[in-house]
């Protein structure tokens, strides 16, 4: 996961392992800050703030045509 030039960027959630989320796959939001465990915190189009740990299995694909070269997200759906 490429974590550089993040902030900005709009996302698709793909998946999420909160339990507690009401999030589903495919709601998008823009990516406000990452923090230094690369815990990438999200701003939800449907006014949820939640940060996706990559680590324990949460995946995003980013929106942007035009950014999806320069910010390689690993296509895991699993």
């Amino acid at each position: 996961m490429d974590f550089d030039r993040m902030t900005g960027v709009r996302v698709r959630l793909l998946r999420c392992n909160d339990q507690y989320t009401t999030l589903e796959p495919g709601t998008e939001g823009t990516v406000i800050f990452i923090d230094d465990f690369n815990t990438v915190f999200v701003r939800w189009d449907n006014g949820s703030l939640l940060g996706l740990i990559y680590e324990a299995g949460d995946r995003f694909e980013v929106v942007s045509p035009e950014l999806q070269s320069v910010i390689q997200v690993d296509d895991d759906r699993r």
